[in-house]
């Protein structure tokens, strides 16, 4: 299906301006460009990308190689930033936010491609205030979820028929099902539901299309063991680090996840906080509007749906329950980021629109209400959004604080070792080795500051930057707290071992 009305047109167009803003608009009125320590990474790589080293990024300082093989994320954001930065010109910065805006507007032509113009109401669902915050931050998820969107479109086009498997389609399916791992590890989980969809095609009687459709996910396998073994031959391990046990207990892991199940659902507002009284007003405002379309849904009555539109709603619905299974599972086992947003959302985004598809359909004597609601969410969301970025000082501050800390690291030679380096450093002088003590829950145990100065490597100036990382309450031995705490604040300076 192709654009063919000029309020399809507009509606896309529309959206594409909205997030353009709120991507921007955040990256530009903050200090610190909505750039997180993942983030400034990614664009690490990116930068090492463009100026010809590969994979290989910058080591942590200790006695051993100055370059190591990128392993502990896939590389796959950071090639699609150096990508849009090389053909563009831009700074991998404004490359990311770049990206991250055409990504969201190919996720949204997907679904209108795919759909038609339900999916237009269904994409309504990405401008929740969570979703809206991952896409303005510099994160894998963001390609991530679109390569799941993709995906879901596509199981569902083979379940329907509207997509043969042949010919270059086929060819090109295993690199499809491997599109997301090569943004996140825990994209491996996509086998499942592709799994699930060959047995789908096998009990329908379609034993050819279920054999070719494993084939390709066997091929997909093959390619991500062979990354994960190329990983444990460069790093010694299959995802770049050691990955610790969980340290919390079970019941405290499962009262973080419930928390930030309630903030996902919570869609106006941004990781909603009970005790701040505005939100928590909008969030109360918006429920009475998902109670008051509720009753209508049950006055209105299911209705028996057309067989593509099931399937295709079954298969969002199912590649997202997988996804939240997993990612709860993963983390129950393995220490990393505590449950929130950015982990939940891209399986959240995934049922809702698979839910909104089927609605939309089942019940259409209540479309009217769940249009209006659905469009009332994204425009609270997209005006929390708006509120944020224009209660800030403005549009420079970002340029601001780029142009003082490019002069702040400006004396650093290329080989040096910065230890405590802000996130800035990773990506404006991405040559720059940078280096901290060793702490708990990430290690087993916390490294006092002597035995850190010691394993740094020999004959190499190190500097060291006193910022808000050194300064983390309760991060670090004691020791290295002392330490820290009688070297000048915010500055670079020369430290003598």
């Amino acid at each position: 299906m192709r654009l063919t009305g000029v309020h399809d047109a507009a509606l896309l167009t529309a959206a594409v301006a909205v997030v353009s803003f709120v991507v921007l608009g955040h990256a530009y009125s903050s200090f610190d460009g909505y750039i997180s320590p993942d983030s400034a990474n990614y664009l690490r790589l990116a930068e090492r990308l463009l100026d010809g080293h590969g994979f290989h990024v910058p080591s942590d300082g200790r006695d051993g190689p100055s370059e190591v093989w990128f392993a502990i994320w896939p590389p796959g954001y950071s090639l699609v930033i150096a990508a849009v930065s090389w053909v563009t010109g831009a700074s991998t910065f404004l490359a990311a936010k770049m990206a991250n805006v055409a990504i969201f507007s190919g996720s949204l032509f997907l679904l209108y491609r795919f759909l038609g113009r339900d999916s237009l109401i269904a994409g309504t669902l990405l401008f929740s205030a969570g979703t809206l915050h991952i896409f303005s931050m510099t994160w894998s998820e963001v390609p991530f979820l679109a390569s799941l969107i993709f995906l879901c479109l596509l199981m569902g086009g083979i379940l329907t028929g509207d997509r043969e498997l042949r010919g270059v389609f086929l060819w090109t399916l295993p690199v499809i099902i491997v599109l997301p791992f090569a943004f996140r590890y825990i994209g491996i989980f996509v086998l499942v539901p592709v799994g699930l969809v060959a047995l789908r095609l096998y009990r329908d009687g379609r034993s050819k299309d279920a054999l070719r459709l494993v084939l390709a996910a066997g091929v997909a396998v093959l390619i991500c063991a062979a990354y994960l073994g190329h990983n444990w031959l460069q790093t010694g391990h299959l995802t770049g680090i050691e990955r610790i046990p969980a340290p919390e207990s079970h019941s405290a892991l499962f009262n973080s996840f419930a928390v930030a199940l309630m903030r996902e659902l919570a869609l106006p507002v941004v990781s909603w906080t009970p005790a701040n009284g505005v939100q928590s007003v909008v969030v109360a405002i918006w429920a009475l509007g998902g109670l008051f379309v509720g009753t209508q849904l049950l006055r209105a009555g299911p209705a028996p749906l057309e067989l593509r539109v099931k399937l295709l709603s079954l298969v969002f619905l199912i590649v997202g329950a997988t996804y939240l299974v997993s990612i709860a599972i993963l983390r129950w086992y393995t220490h990393f980021d505590p449950f929130s947003a950015r982990l939940l959302d891209p399986g959240f985004s995934l049922l809702t629109i698979g839910a909104t598809i089927w609605m939309l359909n089942a019940f259409r004597a209540a479309r009217g209400p769940i249009i209006a609601f659905l469009l009332a969410t994204a425009l609270l969301s997209v005006s929390n959004h708006a509120a944020s970025i224009l209660s800030r000082d403005g549009f420079g501050t970002y340029a601001t604080a780029r142009e003082a800390a490019i002069a702040r690291y400006a004396m650093l030679p290329d080989d040096a070792i910065v230890v405590f380096g802000e996130n800035e450093l990773r990506y404006l002088r991405p040559d720059v080795q940078i280096a901290y003590p060793r702490f708990r829950p990430y290690s087993a145990d916390d490294e006092d500051w002597q035995s850190f100065l010691e394993t740094l490597q020999p004959n190499v100036p190190v500097f060291i930057e006193v910022g808000p990382r050194a300064s983390m309450p309760n991060r670090y031995h004691p020791s290295v707290r002392e330490a820290v705490a009688t070297m000048p604040r915010n500055t670079v300076t020369l430290l003598q071992r």
